[in-house]
């Protein structure tokens, strides 16, 4: 019995401790799984209108597809109740922190309702974040910021201060730079993304909420594409109720297209015939442009060049101007927008 009792205990303590090596692996494996630091990254991109870079952090939450998590104030201005594309953030640069990655990104989805958007990449990464829960969170928890503070990264260290329905409150001093950036429990994973900065402290969305918002907004980002096209403008028919220049004193008008301000074609002064503007040089007047949904095309036919002094906008189309989370215009051969006639030759 005794030699029993030996061997029952020496089987228990064997349990107990393998038990114990095989819960540090696992846990040790979940951190891993939770967040790496190569699906933290740098975003830096172009607010409209400002001679500045804006710094933010983002967390790639699908690897495969070049999808990064961030703040929507950090990637567009204002309210997208009252989307207009001309507050998209442009030339959007996102880096790793060893800087072994410089990748131009676009936005793919913003949050209605919450400071959240989407940047896609044209990369495959080769981990992502899994999310904890903030459930548990209470005050005076130790928490950490994974991210890029005044655009270097550096994991800090910080408290819950309090916790709400929607947020957690922040005992750590917020920088530019962290916005967008994970809030992570250590052991538990990423439990909040940081969104406001306060005279103490900040805030971070509940992980829950993100959570939420990715379910709805991935199917989208994934779906979400760039488009090129190789066109030439062969005509434009005006629709003469509102064409504003005098034909006998300005015969010679000229056609300028842009893609969100940046001009991309100017012809040469064209003869306007009627009530047509024609030409047939698609060997010139071939142009290439990629765009993504939201992008903004104008057309402009100005005055000629020999009234250069003058420049003065004739007529102004916009072709199209949408949300991000719409699709790309399918440009036909022929489109009509107030009446008037854009006929194209299509290369590809």
């Amino acid at each position: 019995m005794k030699k029993l009792y030996v061997f029952l205990i020496i089987v228990l303590l064997s349990v107990v401790f393998n038990f114990g090596q095989m819960e540090d692996e696992s846990n040790w494996d979940y951190d891993e799984m939770i967040l790496h630091d190569s699906s933290v990254v740098s975003i830096l991109s172009e607010p409209p209108d400002s001679d500045s870079a804006a710094q933010g952090t983002g967390i790639v939450v699908d690897k495969e597809n070049g999808l990064i998590l961030t703040a929507r104030h950090g990637v567009y201005m204002g309210e997208i109740l009252n989307y207009q594309n001309e507050n998209l953030f442009k030339n959007i640069l996102v880096t790793n922190k060893d800087s072994t990655i410089e990748l131009h990104g676009y936005v793919a989805h913003l949050s209605v309702n919450h400071d959240l958007a989407i940047i896609k990449v044209d990369h495959q990464f080769p981990t992502q974040a899994a999310f904890g829960s903030s459930d548990f969170m209470k005050i005076r928890d130790e928490i950490e910021f994974w991210g890029y503070p005044d655009g270097q990264y550096g994991t800090y260290r910080g408290y819950i201060a309090n916790t709400k329905e929607k947020y957690l409150n922040l005992d750590m001093t917020i920088v530019e730079g962290m916005s967008g950036g994970p809030i992570v429990f250590p052991g538990k994973g990423v439990v909040g993304i940081v969104m406001l900065r306060q005279k103490i402290g900040g805030n971070a969305l509940r992980v829950e909420i993100v959570k939420e918002y990715l379910q709805r907004a991935l199917p989208w980002a994934r779906a979400f594409k760039k488009k090129s096209y190789t066109l030439c403008l062969k005509k434009i028919r005006f629709n003469e109720s509102q064409t504003s220049y005098n034909k006998e004193d300005e015969p010679d008008l000229y056609f300028r297209l842009s893609v969100n301000g940046k001009d991309i074609l100017e012809t040469e002064t064209v003869e306007v015939t009627g009530s047509e503007m024609q030409w047939n040089d698609c060997i010139n007047n071939k142009f290439q442009i990629t765009l993504i949904p939201g992008d903004k095309i104008e057309f402009k036919v100005l005055r000629s060049k020999i009234y250069s002094f003058l420049k003065e906008t004739v007529l102004i189309e916009k072709l199209f101007q949408q949300l991000p989370q719409k699709g790309l215009l399918n440009l036909e051969p022929e489109v009509v927008i107030d009446d008037n006639t854009f006929v194209f030759e299509k290369f590809e």
